[in-house]
Parts: C-alpha cells; structure tokens; sequence
C-alpha cells in the first residue's frame, strides 16, 4: 500500500470514529431528554397528589367546627374549587386557595392555640406538612422543566430533532407559599423532611431513579 493509501485508510478510520462518537452523542442526549420527559411527567403527577391532599386536609379541617364560620365556608369554598378546577382554571384555583389558607392561619399564635385542642392537633400538622409539599413539589417541577428546556434549546437537539413531537414543556405559575402560621418557628413540629418526601413520592411514581446527571440541584 502506497503513501496516498494509507493516508486515505487513516482518514476512513477517523471518519469512522467520529461517526461513531457522533452516534454515541445523539443517543446519550437522546435518552437524557427521554429520562427528562418522563420525570417532568412524574414530578407534575407528585404534585397533583400533594394538592389533593392539601385541599382534602383543609376540607377536614374546616368541617370539625373549630374555626369561625366565615372562615370555614370560605376555606370549604376555596378547596372545592381547586379540587373540581379544570386544567385551564387549576393554577388560579390552587393559588385562590393558598391565599385562603394564608389568610386563614396567618398568625402563629393563633395556630399554636389551635393546635392545643388534642382533637384537631394532628390534621392542622397534617394541614400544614401538606403546604409545605406543595411548595417544593411544585419547586422540583419548576426545576426538572428548567433542565429539559436548557436541553431542549441545544443545536445538538435542534438539529437532530431528539424531541420529536413532544411539546415544550410548561412550568406550574402559582401562589404556593405555606402561611405564616405554619412556618417554622411556630409549636407544630414535623418529624420528617419535607423535600426528601417529595423526592421520595416523585422516585415512587416514576418507578426508576436516574443518574443524578438529569436531576435538578435539590432545594434544601
């Protein structure tokens, strides 16, 4: 084999590799964005449970007779709301209601006294622990659709096409913050992580962890 053919066998083999680093490259950023899909899938079916539970706790709670009147049939107005809301009304419902609650236990000693009636002590803690979760699953959402709409953007997936048909995905805009009576600070304790349970709900659903390449940082 002369000069010029081992020149053009060396160009071969490196076309070859970087083919088949090519092929590697698309397939990895392939299955990250697959993984990224499903987890967006999953995280926004945390967060559906987490708002079924709040507003089921705050349902309970306002029907036992321990708050005042007004505040009751605001609050029962408020969570069946969000609870029947349709998917176009839902945020605006499920931020109604965070309001509602906010304005309802807005002060912690009157939570703390609330919570000495041993009848209601565990739903308030219930309540509140619930308020929390949704805050930090709609966080881990908000953070996994910031992740996969980075990805989405790259000219590596542009131009590959690696997103097919699936839609751009949409973050979850509502009022989430938990009211003040039951921030911490206040008498009511939760033995537990609240993020960590989130977390924990979100791997439950998904049926799978991932690498830890595709996951968000974690709120702490």
């Amino acid at each position: 084999m002369g000069v010029l053919g081992e020149a053009a066998a060396a160009w071969i083999l490196l076309g070859v590799v970087l083919l088949g680093l090519a092929t590697m490259l698309l397939s990895w950023t392939a299955g990250r964005l697959d993984r990224l899909h499903t987890r967006i899938e999953s995280a926004r079916a945390v967060l559906d449970v987490q708002l079924l539970h709040r507003s089921g706790a705050t349902q309970e709670l306002a029907t036992l007779g321990v708050l005042d009147p007004a505040t009751s049939l605001v609050l029962l107005d408020a969570a069946h709301t969000a609870r029947v809301a349709t998917d176009a009304d839902k945020e605006s419902a499920e931020s109604d209601l965070t309001r509602a609650l906010a304005t309802a236990f807005a002060d912690v000693e009157a939570v703390d006294e609330l919570r000495t009636n041993e009848d209601v002590t565990e739903l308030v803690d219930e309540l509140a622990v619930a308020c929390r979760k949704v805050e930090m699953a709609r966080r881990m959402l908000n953070d996994t659709v910031a992740t996969t709409t980075s990805l989405r953007s790259r000219s590596l997936v542009r131009w590959g096409r690696l997103a097919g048909n699936a839609p751009p995905p949409q973050t979850v805009e509502m009022v989430d913050q938990p009211p003040v009576g039951f921030q911490q600070g206040s008498s009511w304790t939760y033995h537990g992580n609240a993020a960590s349970d989130v977390r924990a709900a979100d791997h439950r659903t998904d049926g799978r962890t991932d690498d830890g390449a595709d996951q968000p940082a974690q709120p702490t």
